[in-house]
């Protein structure tokens, strides 16, 4: 296991002999000497950081396109076809498609018995066969077979129509969101994320300065943070990606709702004590920002369309009593980081297991839109590089959803107005989240003091890496 993962101090991490002092001022000896870390130590956490890097970072999850290219051509080469066979076929391949319509049915009866099938024949690219994208395009009325090249092997058919290529894309991001390598990461990303709000909140002019009070209150250790439970007569369920921040003191106070990849101005939603049920029922800000959170299969619940008190009953000896309980509830947790990962990437692969399992059928443009929501969600997490956002999440939504490969094509074009420029912003992307998690890293092993004169060579050489590395772009090229 890496050893950046067990979060050590710089004096478990490093021998004596990486340091050494140096004078504060070369010409002034009486200002004293400072701890300088010696070239041995940076590059042993250098090493460390690259091998962190290549354990967590992805690139193939986060474009689906090269995905479906990759995993196709590597069932071609593994397969016991020629060798020029191998050099003509790629994913944009045209097989044809026997199509039979208007096949009669058990019941049809004498007048469907004498019905004469119509049979065309259809062509379609390589990926979307395998990807069953063509099952989809011609509907379930019809009888459909594939007519296999005759020079193509046995072995290699035999693949090419198992290849199930949705479900194996989804257990591999099962397994990387899952590694400790992802864990340590993204837990590491969201004490940065949730840290950098408060920080900026409680400099903030325009928050009430009792609002500021309780940011400030979080790092002197005096106040703490909260998963929140959405609740009401139907529904039970933990919130993802939002914490709630309590001063730690009994009674009820004014606290704060912290949003995780939310913009600054909605990253940070008061709750005041006074009033509080009026304003979490009127606040529709609020209201998005909870709902959105929620599992998929609970935001298509028309019962979960509002934040709203809900009644409880407490049944005594004689009478039983009504009470109303406000639909978000804090829950203690001693790693609220951690809690948070967790539950994000369980609900996370529940929602696209959810949306897969459903999707035989065309989905309305809001589910989509939802889909889209939850894959863009994962970029959050490193799977997808931070600054591609929406479109990056599109592909990915629109592949698992079974769109064909060339609205994958189309969607990836909108990136940019050619594949060497999307590449080139994928990459830009790579390079913004990996100075995003190795300054926090960095400061964890060798603290804030010593962490601005290392971070920069530490950066530089892991970039190197990452542009020698990422060479994969160019290996199989990007059909248009």
């Amino acid at each position: 296991m890496n050893p950046l993962i067990a979060r050590p101090a710089f004096n478990e991490y490093f021998d004596v002999d990486d340091w050494h002092l140096v004078p504060v001022a070369p010409n002034d000896p009486s200002l004293g000497q400072r701890l300088e870390l010696l070239p041995a130590g940076i590059t042993r956490l250098t090493n460390d950081m690259i091998a962190l890097h290549d354990a967590y970072y992805k690139p193939l999850l986060h474009d689906p396109l090269r995905y479906i290219q990759i995993r196709i051509q590597t069932m071609i080469q593994n397969s016991t076809a020629s060798e020029a066979l191998k050099r003509r076929v790629n994913d944009r391949t045209e097989i044809a498609v026997r199509v039979t319509k208007n096949r009669p049915s058990s019941n049809a009866g004498l007048i469907g018995a004498n019905l004469k099938p119509q049979i065309e024949q259809r062509r379609f690219p390589l990926n979307d066969i395998v990807t069953d994208v063509y099952r989809r395009e011609l509907g379930n009325d019809v009888e459909i077979k594939v007519l296999w090249p005759s020079d193509f092997p046995e072995d290699l058919i035999s693949r090419l129509e198992s290849a199930d290529l949705q479900a194996r894309y989804r257990r591999g991001v099962k397994r990387h969101l899952r590694t400790p390598e992802a864990t340590f990461v993204n837990e590491t990303l969201l004490r940065t994320e949730v840290e950098d709000i408060l920080e900026d909140y409680a400099r903030n002019p325009d928050a009430r300065s009792t609002d500021r009070a309780i940011a400030q209150a979080y790092f002197r250790r005096v106040a703490s943070l909260h998963l929140v439970e959405f609740r009401n007569s139907a529904s039970q369920v933990k919130v993802s990606r939002v914490l709630h921040l309590k001063l730690d003191r009994p009674g009820d106070f004014d606290s704060l709702l912290i949003f995780t990849g939310e913009p600054p101005q909605t990253s940070v939603v008061p709750l005041p004590v006074s009033d509080r049920r009026n304003y979490i029922e009127s606040s529709s800000l609020l209201r998005r920002l909870i709902l959105q959170r929620l599992p998929l299969y609970e935001q298509l619940k028309s019962s979960n369309k509002k934040l709203a008190y809900y009644p409880r009953s407490t049944h005594g000896t004689l009478l039983s009593t009504v009470t109303y309980h406000s639909p978000l509830e804090s829950h203690a947790t001693n790693d609220p980081f951690g809690a948070l990962y967790t539950l994000h990437v369980d609900r996370l692969l529940a929602d696209i297991d959810l949306l897969v399992s459903t999707d035989h059928e065309r989905l309305a443009d809001q589910q989509l839109e939802i889909a889209i929501a939850i894959v863009q969600a994962l970029s959050t997490f490193v799977t997808l590089p931070i600054g591609i956002g929406t479109t990056g999440a599109r592909m990915i939504a629109g592949f698992l959803l079974g769109q064909s490969a060339a609205a994958l094509i189309a969607v990836r074009g909108q990136i940019a107005d050619t594949p060497e420029e999307a590449d080139a912003l994928f990459l830009n992307a790579m390079f913004y989240s990996l100075f995003k998690i190795i300054s926090p890293v960095v400061v964890n092993v060798i603290g804030p003091a010593l962490a601005d004169a290392v971070t920069p060579a530490v950066t530089h050489s892991v970039s190197e890496h990452l542009a020698r590395t990422a060479s994969f772009y160019a290996l199989i090229p990007l059909h248009t």
